[in-house]
């Protein structure tokens, strides 16, 4: 959701300082996307935030119009949101997303800034328990295009042990995804389990002569700790990244319909909905893998 503003400017500010922005503005400052102010209508919760990131400052108003952050992140309560909005004063060009699983992206619909979003851990945070990002899937929406072309969750299971098989991503949080799914207001791409298990890719970038690459880096450590990656990892990741960058009619067929969740972490799919889609395999098996892992060693432009 970040094509929409220059590579050299990901500088956040986070308006709240709640369970949420507690852990998230420590785990993006740890990446290229520096946190610099935190807003908080208690300064002093803003300054336990600030003392937990590198350079960032409390700030004491509403007024951002001077900042030099490109993306501002409301992570406040649900019923705050629509009020706070009519407040923040944002520079040109600004992007303003909210982190609420339960309120439409509409309710941002009267923010000073046509580049708006949702930006949705799926996860329950308390500030006494570290979460890992890395296995908490967020979901993502935004009816701009440059600033998110799809939504596409890598999660559920849509073949024969439908109803019956609980993939990962659903049965780690059973009752969060249920939440998520049957109030998420915007359509879904789901590429489900029996997706990736069929797709195999990473063991070419592994075999290149590519340096100073961490994508080679983790292929090359992690497929020889499994004698099933000898062809390549399964690829639940990369397809689902696939689909979000290109769109999915190239590579995939998809069926029309809503998930539902069951309460045990499995899923089924109500045929009559209209919502979501999941992907079918349509492009043969071997011309996917050679697509992405095509991708994967693509040297960067910089």
């Amino acid at each position: 959701m970040l094509e929409s503003f220059r590579q050299d400017n990901t500088t956040v500010s986070f308006i709240g300082s709640g369970n949420l922005a507690w852990h998230l503005a420590p785990a993006l400052d740890n990446t290229d996307f520096a946190v610099r102010e935190v807003f908080s209508r208690n300064p002093k919760h803003a300054q336990a935030l600030v003392e937990k990131l590198y350079q960032a400052d409390v700030k004491l108003s509403l007024d951002f119009s001077d900042s030099s952050s490109r993306i501002f992140v409301l992570a406040i309560a649900d019923d705050s949101i629509a009020s706070v909005v009519q407040e923040l004063v944002l520079p040109d060009h600004a992007i303003l997303v909210h982190t609420s699983g339960s309120q439409p992206l509409s309710v941002l619909e009267y923010a000073a800034t046509p580049f708006t979003g949702v930006y949705y851990p799926l996860q329950t945070f308390t500030k006494s328990r570290k979460p890992n990002f890395n296995e908490i899937p967020v979901f993502i929406e935004s009816d701009d295009n440059a600033t998110q072309k799809l939504l596409v969750s890598m999660a559920g299971c849509f073949n024969e042990e439908m109803g019956t098989f609980r993939e990962f991503n659903l049965m780690k949080d059973a009752a969060a995804s249920k939440f998520a799914f049957d109030n998420w207001p915007s359509p879904i791409v789901f590429s489900g389990f029996e997706i990736g298990q069929k797709i195999h890719t990473g063991l070419p970038i592994t075999k290149s002569k590519i340096s100073n690459s961490p994508v080679k880096d983790v292929f090359a450590h992690c497929i020889p700790l499994d004698k099933n990656d000898a062809n390549g990892r399964m690829s639940w990741d990369e397809t689902a990244v696939l689909v979000a960058a290109r769109g999915y009619e190239k590579y995939f067929g998809a069926v029309t319909g809503k998930i539902i969740v069951n309460k045990d972490g499995s899923n089924t799919w109500y045929k009559t909905g209209t919502r979501d889609k999941f992907l079918t395999l349509k492009m043969p098996v071997n011309q996917l893998e050679h697509i992405i892992d095509s991708l994967m060693m693509h040297p960067p432009s910089k």
